[in-house]
């Protein structure tokens, strides 16, 4: 009876604290001003999102920046975080709906991604919140581009003062424009010479640069504690350079990271290559093609070898000649971007891509996925789709693929190699997308089993 007694008085007792917190709670945000309270909402977002969010519409790709790392999100072909972040807030300026919109959407974002979202992304997001609010209550917002104290700073040297590495940076490998020709290379230091691992950035073709290693998961840094050099280079970008010009860019990088094997003591028989979506073009295309070395030439570099050990494809696309611009420039959702990178690419318009035989031809000329012969060295092939790709027992795949990091890509090059006898690692799961450490293992152990790491 006492016991029960004592329960119920400990029961009524804690029932009584939680009120007095209630109340206490309701003063304090009774005392807040409208503007404080608008604020708060961001630290409070399951609170108040709400469906639909911005999927589909003009603005998927500069809410999809603010999810992730912003180096990932420009080497995909999605805006800056600071360049997201002020288009937003100069939309959200025309009008009382639009700012309503974007609202909606900020909220929608931050209660959606936070098991994954990075910080950096987060103080973007809360950037472009207070900046909203800002516009609402009448105030001038900040400035584009938040206070460096505010923010992360960006790795502009990765791996400085490594002990471990000799550091190469900006090193010209062509003469035809070497402010984009360039490469930076992290050599490990070793009695024996080590294996190289080239890293192609992506953008479209037309944006990016070297050393967006964040867009790997960690798995750039893996790779260096595993004994294996990293080499990450620029190319030529188009609409001013048109195709071949970034896959002669890659051709030459390769011959001359070879050309430096004695000084910088890196064995030229173990060259890997690995990108994301250009950059995993890039890579599977100068992984596959034949052997570009002329021996006749009066530069000794030309005379060495173009080929690879193995290459990594991360979302890229694999055949170009499945692209219908005139058709994926119609959707809202990024089409018209996704449309100018490829017409840009060849320097034609959206019929002219389809229509025109001399085009035709540079786009084939252009798609990794028609030189694949018995004599090509093995791929990881990752991208996020449905499990039932896994396999090669799979639906068949479309005539028409309008996405460049569609999974179908991934499955029609895994495809053609496996038909071909090639040792391929097919790694297409639903949640790549969202985690960027996802395979991060499985990549490396792929990495080290064919450069020779034991």
């Amino acid at each position: 009876m006492i016991k029960h007694f004592l329960l119920l008085a400990a029961v009524a007792s804690l029932a009584f604290a939680v009120t007095l917190m209630a109340y206490a709670e309701e003063g304090s945000e009774a005392e807040m001003s409208p503007r404080e309270l608008e604020l708060k909402k961001f630290d409070e977002a399951e609170k108040y999102f709400a469906q639909p969010g911005p999927k589909d519409t003009e603005w998927d790709n500069q809410y999809r920046s603010l999810i992730q790392l912003n180096d990932n999100a420009v080497s995909k072909g999605f805006p800056s975080h600071a360049d997201a972040v002020a288009q937003i807030r100069a939309d959200a300026a025309k009008g009382p709906e639009q700012l309503k919109m974007h609202k909606h959407y900020v909220l929608f974002i931050v209660h959606g991604s936070k098991k994954y979202r990075p910080d950096e992304a987060t103080q973007w997001l809360r950037k472009l919140w207070f900046d909203l609010v800002a516009l609402e209550f009448g105030e001038e917002p900040g400035p584009a581009a938040p206070v460096e104290a505010s923010m992360p700073e960006e790795k502009e040297h990765p791996f400085e003062g490594d002990p471990r590495l000799t550091i190469y940076r900006d090193v010209a490998y062509s003469k035809i424009d070497p402010k984009l020709q360039n490469l930076d290379a992290y050599i490990l230091k070793s009695e024996k010479p080590t294996p190289v691992l080239i890293e192609v950035h992506g953008g479209g073709w037309r944006r990016g640069e070297k050393n967006a290693f964040g867009s790997y998961g960690g798995l750039i840094e893996k790779v260096r504690d595993s004994g294996i050099s990293v080499v990450s280079i620029n190319y030529r970008l188009t609409p001013e350079s048109q195709f071949p010009a970034q896959v002669e860019d890659m051709a030459r990088a390769v011959q001359f990271i070879r050309s430096k094997a004695k000084e910088w003591n890196i064995d030229p028989a173990r060259i890997a290559s690995i990108g994301g979506s250009a950059g995993a073009h890039l890579s599977a295309w100068i992984g596959l093609h034949d052997d570009m070395a002329n021996p006749e030439s009066d530069d000794p570099i030309e005379r060495l070898s173009t080929r690879l050990t193995c290459f990594v494809d991360r979302s890229g696309p694999m055949d170009l000649t499945r692209v219908r611009p005139t058709i994926l420039s119609g959707r809202e959702a990024r089409g018209e971007d996704f449309a100018n990178a490829f017409t840009q690419g060849f320097g034609t318009t959206n019929e002219g891509y389809e229509t025109d035989p001399e085009v035709k031809k540079r786009v084939r000329d252009a798609s990794p996925l028609f030189y694949v012969t018995p004599d090509d060295p093995p791929a990881f092939i990752m991208h996020n789709g449905p499990a039932e790709w896994q396999t090669r027992d799979h639906p068949p795949v479309p005539d028409m693929i309008n996405d460049p990091h569609s999974y179908l890509h991934g499955a029609l090059l895994a495809d053609a190699m496996e038909d071909a006898g090639i040792e391929v690692v097919r790694y297409i799961k639903p949640d790549i997308a969202q985690n960027r450490e996802k395979g991060t293992e499985a990549t490396l152990a792929f990495l080290k089993k064919h450069l020779k790491i034991e």
